[in-house]
């Protein structure tokens, strides 16, 4: 099991505007994507913490950063995003995948962050940690390369709030509606389905623990937490 320290946000737009739980984990559990404390997007090895990879932002004294994939392909780091907000010039980070048909983001099972397509499963950016030179990683609009979709992660997350007090519960819902609901909320930090039409939106959420299957617990859904929100996050290892 280990215990991370979890305090990032990631959004897509134009879909579910966050798509992912606070903290990106491949498949196997063995590499972890998440923030330093100076804002430096890191990828670590779960065992050992050995640093991988990273966006070398550190220096640039970043505020309230997030991860967006752009309606137009390109992961960015944005400070201080609202869904929504008009494209921006320049990005503390980005993997200059802009102009390609990319919608998903993932952390492969070989500890490879990934921009690419869904529906071809071709791949436009790869991490790589020997690169030196921005984005630190192979991108090209022409595509670099096949997905092997067995390095995905599940696409739910079996959550268990330990610690949060419920706001609401809404039925004859689907899992889109329930993410806009609790994105457009400001207290709202956490919504879990129960079933495929009913969901609980929770607030003043400090305690979360998630499972790969749901063997534990039935509820799934997605966390939405800031930098300045650390919310403990346990992963339950297989």
């Amino acid at each position: 099991m280990m215990n991370p320290a979890v305090d990032f946000e990631f959004f897509m737009e134009p879909e579910i505007p966050f798509i992912m739980e606070n903290i990106l984990i491949s498949e196997d559990m063995k590499f972890y994507l998440n923030f330093l404390s100076d804002y430096d997007a890191t990828i670590f090895i779960n065992e050992n913490g050995q640093k991988l990879w990273s966006t070398n932002t550190s220096n640039q004294n970043l505020v309230n950063p997030s991860f967006v994939l752009l309606s137009d392909g390109n992961l960015v780091m944005v400070e201080n995003y609202t869904y929504g907000m008009a494209p921006l010039d320049s990005y503390p980070w980005a993997s200059q995948t802009q102009n390609t048909p990319s919608n998903r983001v993932a952390l492969t099972s070989n500890g490879n962050l990934i921009v690419y397509d869904s529906n071809t499963n071709i791949i436009y950016f790869q991490s790589d940690p020997n690169n030196n030179e921005f984005p630190y990683g192979l991108s090209n609009k022409n595509g670099i390369g096949m997905l092997d979709t067995s390095a995905l992660p599940s696409e739910r997350v079996y959550i268990k709030a330990q610690n949060a007090n419920k706001i609401k519960t809404i039925t004859n819902t689907n899992e889109a509606s329930c993410a806009t609901q609790c994105a457009n909320s400001d207290t709202c930090q956490l919504y879990l389905m129960e079933n495929k039409s009913s969901c609980s939106l929770y607030k003043n959420v400090s305690t979360i623990t998630t499972f790969p299957t749901n063997s534990q617990v039935k509820t799934y859904g997605k966390i939405k937490a800031t930098s300045s929100i650390p919310i403990p996050f346990l992963l339950d290892s297989p």
